[in-house]
């Protein structure tokens, strides 16, 4: 809805020229990745309304970072791309703070990770 669409808007404004770009394109510009460092960096959208399992998925995702405690301010992104004809990539980045415990210093933290799904495969819960 609105407030999805105004959320994905504030964090691609948050990002762009960001402590948050230089992380999410670090992770992103890996082999892992394989985004070229000097690409254009790609605008966030929300979930596809026609998409009901990949939104229960983000959902699901958004839950997992927000329980688990040791990230603080903590998020998560998910990038789908088209890998094949039938298969799409599915990227996971996650981001948080981490305080040095001797000098109070904050720094934010950038880890991914990829899988590839097939049109035909089958998820169980």
């Amino acid at each position: 809805g609105e407030n999805a669409v105004a959320g994905v808007q504030a964090f691609n404004a948050m990002v762009v020229g960001s402590e948050h770009e230089e992380g999410l394109r670090g992770v992103m510009s890996t082999q892992l990745f394989g985004m070229a460092p000097t690409a254009p960096f790609p605008a966030f959208t929300v979930t596809p309304a026609d998409a009901p399992e990949l939104q229960h998925a983000v959902e699901e995702f958004e839950h997992l970072i927000e329980e688990f405690d040791e990230l603080q301010n903590g998020y998560g992104v998910l990038i789908v791309s088209q890998a094949q004809a039938n298969v799409k990539r599915v990227d996971a980045i996650i981001s948080w703070e981490v305080e040095d415990e001797e000098t109070g210093e904050v720094t934010r933290t950038f880890s991914g990770d990829y899988t590839y799904i097939h049109e035909n495969s089958e998820w169980f819960e």
